[in-house]
């Protein structure tokens, strides 16, 4: 996307981070964490949830800090489903 100059939107972020879940890729999810921020994502619940999903898959659980009652539930439902 970089390359052709497109700009993401508020779908490319979870897509991408749930790719690095599904494959365990923490290194590339924490780009993909860190451009989110950059484009203002930070704050989009699905944006976070695909985060929560994906660092607690990859044995990151202690960094997750829950801001939404949803996040929250799926931080517990993907702990217990891990754990």
């Amino acid at each position: 996307m970089r390359k052709l100059s497109l700009k993401p939107d508020r779908s490319t972020f979870p897509c991408a981070i749930k790719s690095c879940s599904a494959l365990s890729d923490l290194h590339s999810g924490k780009q993909a964490h860190q451009q989110a921020l950059v484009f203002g994502f930070e704050s989009d619940l699905f944006v976070s949830s695909a985060l929560i999903d994906m660092y607690s898959k990859c044995g990151q659980l202690p960094r997750i800090v829950s801001r939404d009652v949803l996040e929250f539930t799926i931080l517990i439902h993907t702990f217990m489903i891990n754990n």
